[in-house]
């Protein structure tokens, strides 16, 4: 498939996610162009984080081929406020909870954080002049980041028999002992990885450290996760290494178990498992994408004999002797509609075909299909598998 990915990034995860991505889709054969090429034909559109939107508003290749939109869970209140009729699919990358509602979000897939390494490099790092043991730290700076670092400040400090590579904010370097080194958001994560003996954090770097078989601790926004094992791989895996199975965002630090972790001698090699949980993620992704492009092939192949219903989050309200289509998630009015036109809308209620519509409006065939079209591009009308759980109890006009 020829793709074009386009993407925003404001978050050091969202790079290393964009780069993910990009590697994962080309190692599967298909064809990735990071922006708009007049002479291409695309199978799909896919977009990280609503900023590059924009860029496919007034394009009306974005009509002709399915658009996936993505962006990060812990982005939610940032990427929300988004066109819906812009986008067929989403899918929502888990790098943390949320509890705020994403009903809203068309066909929406949630999937574990993508990471495809780069190419095995052999980046042979210089030890820094010392003979003392090194650990690379780095936490998400997500909502509690810099409050957890503080937190566990005091144990770096008193550990001055290591050195130790901390991400974190140059304002603390007062509160620091020389044996800890201060890292900008720029550097390389692997390159100190690589000449670390364990790293403390969450996230990423803590899967870079298991692919490089080195002991990985999990600190995070959910607490103190302990060292990474083969009995607590698949839990860390699945909650992107945030914490402790069960913890609470910003909770306690019990300094005196890290400590413990720190000195622990025996280190897991975890590098095959951590390999095939990745593989399987990646893998599913692929997935994800060639289905919704051949869904919507198949939609728009054969568009009269594919059963479709109205999407679940709208219904059918009479308004002020008006006729509208609502979405009853957010209470918004999505599109006002004539009488004809709601009693169309009404027979989608259990996955109509427009077949089945034209039969009943054999005179009417061009309007129908245009308004059946139109509410495809909309996303209001998708296509109907046979679910009862898709139908919405709702259907009945209200008023």
């Amino acid at each position: 498939m020829n793709i074009l990915f386009l993407s925003g990034s404001y978050k050091k995860n969202h790079e290393i996610l964009i780069q993910s991505i990009i590697r994962c889709l080309q190692h599967s054969g298909h064809t990735i162009d990071t922006e708009i090429l007049p002479s291409r034909e695309y199978d799909c559109i896919l977009i990280f984080n609503k900023k590059k939107l924009k860029f496919i508003k007034q394009n009306p290749i974005f009509r002709k081929v399915p658009v996936i939109f993505s962006f990060c869970i812990s982005d939610t209140p940032h990427e929300y406020t988004v066109d819906l009729g812009l986008f067929d699919h989403t899918i929502i990358f888990e790098d943390s909870n949320s509890s705020i509602p994403l009903s809203s979000f068309n066909n929406k897939n949630f999937m574990n954080m993508i990471y495809y390494p780069e190419d095995k490099r052999n980046l042979n790092p210089e030890k820094d002049i010392s003979d003392k043991p090194a650990i690379y730290v780095n936490i998400d700076n997500g909502y509690f980041g810099e409050m957890i670092f503080l937190k566990i400040l005091p144990i770096l400090n008193q550990l001055n028999h290591y050195d130790f590579y901390c991400q974190c904010s140059k304002n603390y370097r007062p509160l620091l002992n020389k044996n800890i080194k201060i890292l900008d958001d720029k550097h390389d994560p692997i390159k100190y990885i690589q000449k670390s003996e364990m790293v403390i954090g969450s996230g990423y770097p803590i899967i870079m450290a298991l692919l490089e078989n080195k002991k990985a601790i999990v600190v995070g926004e959910k607490g103190f996760g302990g060292i990474v094992n083969h009995e607590n791989l698949d839990h860390h895996f699945r909650n992107f290494f945030q914490g402790r199975n069960g913890g609470k965002y910003d909770e306690y630090i019990p300094l005196d178990l890290l400590k413990r972790s720190i000195e622990e001698p025996h280190i897991p090699s975890l590098a095959p498992n951590i390999t095939a949980y990745l593989n399987a993620n990646n893998l599913n992704f692929i997935h994800d994408i060639e289905n919704i492009v051949d869904s919507y092939r198949i939609i728009h192949d054969n568009l009269r004999n594919i059963p479709l219903t109205l999407k679940k989050e709208y219904l059918l309200m009479h308004h002020n002797n008006r006729y509208w289509i609502v979405n009853h998630l957010l209470g918004t009015f999505h599109k006002r509609i004539n009488e004809s036109e709601c009693a169309i809308l009404s027979m989608f209620n259990k996955g109509c075909t427009p077949q089945m519509i034209l039969e009943q409006y054999p005179e009417y065939e061009s309007e129908v299909m245009e308004f059946i079209n139109e509410l495809i591009a909309m996303k209001i009308l998708v296509r109907y598998y046979g679910n009862k759980d898709m139908r919405n109890k709702s259907r009945h006009i209200i008023e």
